[in-house]
């Protein structure tokens, strides 16, 4: 409900003469700026102010960081025109190009009036507003809501979780009906109603935005997002079903989110305040605020969380904020039926989650391999951390996550789920390198049989690592390598001659194990 670039283009109507590349009509727009030479940093909604005449004096990075940024240029004629529309094209500038009826201060007063009275006009209802709904609820507010837009309204957490809705009765929407009775969106939901590209478009712009749901569906929906403390906290959805949208439905819907906002974060009971103690908690366990065990206690307790012993940490690196809709989805239909406990969050692009089982369930992690074809299907990665107990290993449970994650990424460059009990050995070898030379420790029959398939052209070293990681089976090693047990047997008595190492002897499988990690590690480098 700001000042935007067609209200400006509007009131300057008269002293316009062109338009130079696409700008934003709808960019909000909070004061006006003189483009200065020396200037640092700019802002997006701001509108930045300069003379025709002065344009060529600016330095090219200056110009390219204006990239989609508006930009007021006075001008006094054709030939000031010709060369601004060079430079503009040439940097990919979003222009409005005045004459030489106002100058640069004169344009600069006219804009600031406009900001002004703009935000004059919208803080009297908005302070009323607030008066009115100030400690009443979210609930009360969706409500309120209902009566302005004259339409079904909804509300989700930034989990979609459904937090409350206005009163409507039974509407002859399934998605919408759907979602209103189940209370949270399940995966089969998601693949059945496709609306995540609007909420992406909706968190992406911070603004409210029109779409349909589905060509079954005959009623539009409005979704607009809910930010707080630089997160996304909610999702707004209303309804086209009582009367149509007009475009003051979405400058509604983005203050209705404002005071959403305002009341989420103040909120210091139920859901909505649980979400957010929650989404808090997971920050400052990660950026290591939080070191005391008593004051975690503390934290838990608040949330009245009912954590098992054995806990997981999943991490999924996201492209797009709108994967995170389908996949928390997902997670609930596929684990939540096996698990004790299950709470997630966005943070700095990643969908992290916090799972819980209770021992007497037997979960290990070979349940966490039911998500590899949807993480395949949707091209994403997951990393599992280790299992662990005291919440207070949360940031060590991450980053292990992290680890399985960089570490699968390299050694598989596909999508799917990498286990950190699978790269722990080489992340511990990895970590030791900065205080210890791991070549004193490789097993001296490895470099020997190294330098035997170099000089050769074989792969006696490969051979050996898949018997050793078989624990010696002859015939399952052979089946990995496509070849006859007679042939490994054969192979195996070879490498026995080269290196003087009886390689059947179990007792040297950790060592070679752990030497071939060392001489992977060591060559990668």
């Amino acid at each position: 409900m700001n000042l935007t670039i067609k209200d400006i283009i509007v009131q300057l109507e008269e002293d316009i003469i062109t338009l130079i590349g696409e700008p934003d009509m709808n960019r909000a727009i909070q004061g006006i700026k003189r483009l200065r030479p020396n200037l640092d940093t700019l802002n997006k909604e701001i509108i930045y102010l300069v003379k025709a005449a002065d344009l060529p004096d600016f330095q090219n990075d200056l110009l390219d960081r204006l990239d989609k940024i508006p930009l007021l240029v006075a001008g006094a004629g054709h030939d000031e025109l010709e060369g601004t529309r060079t430079l503009c094209q040439r940097h990919d500038l979003d222009v409005v190009y005045c004459g030489d009826k106002l100058d640069c201060d004169d344009l600069s007063n006219k804009i600031q009036d406009l900001v002004m009275a703009k935000q004059a006009l919208l803080a009297r209802p908005a302070a009323l507003f607030n008066t009115i709904v100030r400690g009443r609820g979210v609930p009360y507010i969706l409500e309120i809501a209902g009566e302005l837009l004259e339409n079904p309204v909804l509300l989700g957490d930034g989990n979609h979780r459904l937090i409350g809705s206005s009163t409507f009765a039974p509407l002859d929407d399934e998605a919408w009906m759907e979602y209103r009775n189940t209370g949270f969106c399940t995966y089969e939901y998601t693949r059945k109603y496709k609306f995540e590209a609007f909420i992406e478009a909706s968190v992406k712009e911070n603004k409210a935005i029109i779409g349909d749901v589905n060509e079954q569906f005959k009623y539009r929906r409005i979704f607009a997002t809910v930010v707080g403390a630089n997160r996304v906290i909610g999702h707004l959805a209303v309804l086209e079903y009582n009367r149509p949208f007009t475009d003051k439905d979405k400058e509604i819907c983005e203050f209705i989110c404002e005071i959403i906002a305002g009341e989420m974060q103040a909120s210091q009971a139920g859901l909505v305040a649980t979400n957010l103690m929650a989404n808090q908690l997971f920050a400052d366990l990660l950026n290591g605020t939080i070191q005391d065990e008593d004051l975690l206690e503390k934290r838990l307790a608040g949330l009245r969380w009912r954590l098992p012993d054995t806990k997981y940490l999943l991490s999924v690196p996201l492209d797009r904020f709108s994967d995170s809709f389908a996949m928390i989805a997902y997670l609930k239909d596929t684990l939540e039926h096996r698990l004790d406990f299950l709470e997630t969050i966005v943070m700095a692009g990643n969908l992290i989650v916090l799972l819980g089982v209770s021992k007497s369930r037997g979960f290990n992690t070979s349940k966490f391999q039911d998500l590899v074809p949807y993480l395949q299907e949707q091209r994403l990665k997951a990393g599992v951390s280790h299992p662990f107990e005291n919440m207070i290993d949360f940031a060590k449970a991450h980053k292990q996550a992290q680890t399985a994650l960089n570490m699968g990424a390299v050694a598989e460059d596909l999508p799917g789920l990498f286990l950190y009990q699978d790269c722990a050995v080489d992340d511990l070898l990895a970590l030791s390198q900065a205080n210890l030379n791991l070549d004193d420790y490789c097993h001296p029959a490895l470099k020997r049989l190294l330098e035997y398939d170099r000089d050769h052209n074989t792969d006696l070293l490969g051979n050996l690592y898949v018997y050793v990681c078989n624990m010696g089976n002859l015939l399952h090693s052979a089946n990995e390598l496509f070849i006859h047990r007679n042939t490994l047997s054969y192979r195996l008595n070879k490498i026995c001659e080269i290196t003087g190492c009886d390689v059947h002897d179990q007792s040297h499988f950790i060592s070679l194990f752990v030497s071939y990690k060392i001489l992977k590690l060591t060559a990668s480098n």
